[in-house]
């Protein structure tokens, strides 16, 4: 695949709800049409099918996988605000409604984000609640039950971006404070708290619309992709904010080729995890057409 193919992934990534990726490593994004959540399916650039999610999602709201080791389900906001369920029927193609409890989840901010982290034995979603914290509930695979939400101690700004992926030693989690300054939050699998840092020249006064952070596995830093308005940026420790080229209508104008293969060349470590590569298959005998689950961690987390 070409670096612009790449940057091209990118862009749709920002501009989507969420990813994912089938079986036959078919790059699955989600738009939201009014309040119609829509499965797009790509084969590297092109769109190979759509599939509707639901008619009844919020408008300008959020969705994520959370695949599990049988099951691929959906998480949404429906139009009442409410966190409502779907899951892959592989057989028939399609979304069904599913209903999954989660206790102690009754505080969800209107425009919360979702975002999901699996790491051996759990699965992580995060959220914003109401007062503008972002909380974390974590599902046990092995015994399929919901343990007790924890929280992250920083103010969010309302509607933040959540973007949250896991290491072999860590869960991290990124969002957008107050201040309009993207906050990364990292704890240890075997850690008794969170660790806060402030991604450097991440500060915009502009909307910060999406985030996408990783980790560049060459160098051991925390980068990240963002769709401020129309603006698509590349965000870096040691090299500062980089502007990569502006959305219009849908379509994505690099400032050059050159400049942006300087900065795809050696990060798409990253662009496997957007996509779902693993490194640990723990589901090998699954059968809804999505790829097998991601799991990142050497062990479960102490604190979940």
């Amino acid at each position: 695949m070409s670096n612009l193919a790449n940057v091209g992934n990118i862009v749709r990534t920002l501009q989507s709800v969420n990813s994912n990726v089938t079986e036959d490593g078919q790059l699955c994004l989600l738009s939201l049409e009014g309040d119609r959540l829509i499965e797009n399916i790509y084969d590297n650039e092109e769109l190979l099918s759509q599939r509707c999610v639901t008619n009844d999602a919020k408008h300008n709201s959020s969705a994520v996988y959370m695949m599990l080791e049988s099951s691929a389900f959906m998480l949404y906001l429906g139009s009442n605000a409410s966190l409502c369920a779907r899951e892959f029927n592989h057989g028939e193609k399609e979304w069904v409604e599913a209903k999954i409890e989660i206790p102690h989840l009754t505080d969800l901010c209107p425009e919360t984000r979702l975002s999901v982290v699996t790491v051996p034995e759990v699965t992580i979603v995060f959220y914003q609640t109401i007062k503008g914290q972002v909380h974390g509930i974590a599902f046990d695979r092995k015994k399929e039950h919901w343990l007790a939400p924890f929280c992250l101690p920083c103010q969010a700004q309302r509607g933040t971006p959540i973007s949250a992926f896991s290491t072999q030693e860590s869960v991290i989690v990124s969002f957008v404070d107050i201040e309009k300054k993207v906050h990364i939050f990292s704890r240890r699998l075997e850690a008794d708290k969170w660790e806060d840092k402030i991604l450097d020249d991440s500060s915009d006064n502009a909307h910060m619309m999406n985030l996408v952070v990783y980790e560049n596995e060459e160098r051991g830093t925390i980068e990240a992709f963002a769709q401020v308005q129309n603006k698509i940026l590349h965000i870096d420790q040691h090299q500062g904010r980089s502007c990569l080229g502006q959305v219009t209508k849908g379509e994505f104008t690099p400032i050059t080729k050159a400049e942006c293969g300087r900065f795809i060349r050696a990060r798409f470590g990253m662009l496997g995890r957007l996509r779902g590569n693993t490194n640990i298959t723990i589901n090998s005998n699954n059968n809804s057409g999505y790829a097998p689950i991601s799991v990142w961690g050497a062990r479960r987390p102490a604190w979940a």
